[in-house]
């Protein structure tokens, strides 16, 4: 029973693999950055200043960023 769940895990995820947009879909209409002032990059470290992730955002007004937090 568990093998007949995993073939079906299998066939849906291909399916749905099969239908994903190329990279190129979000990359073909680079415009230089002044185009968009508002977005920006939050770098984020640990307590020994050790890289430990980052995320894109909007500047939203001087003093908030909004980002997905992820």
């Amino acid at each position: 029973m568990r093998k007949k769940w995993l073939i079906i895990g299998a066939v849906f995820m291909a399916v749905l693999g099969g239908g994903a947009a190329p990279a190129a879909a979000i990359t073909n209409d680079y415009v230089e950055d002044f185009q968009h002032p508002f977005v920006g990059l939050v770098v984020f470290y640990d307590e020994s200043g050790a890289f430990t992730h980052r995320c894109s955002g909007s500047l939203l007004t001087p003093t908030v960023f909004l980002t997905a937090g992820h």
